[in-house]
């Protein structure tokens, strides 16, 4: 049996809920990254030159 002596979440919630909060800030990051150029209105954003055949 399993005692839950502490007050509060158990540390398999509290866990879920960090990597589940970390997850979110690095998606947000990396969504914010490829959406903000789009945004500025740049229209070479990463600066890759076109082909010239």
């Amino acid at each position: 049996m399993k005692e839950e002596s502490k007050k509060g979440l158990s540390y398999e919630t509290s866990f879920i809920i960090k990597v589940l909060l970390i997850v979110f800030v690095v998606g947000v990051v990396v969504l914010f990254a490829v959406i903000y150029p789009i945004l500025s209105h740049n229209p070479n954003p990463f600066d890759v030159a076109a082909p010239k055949g």
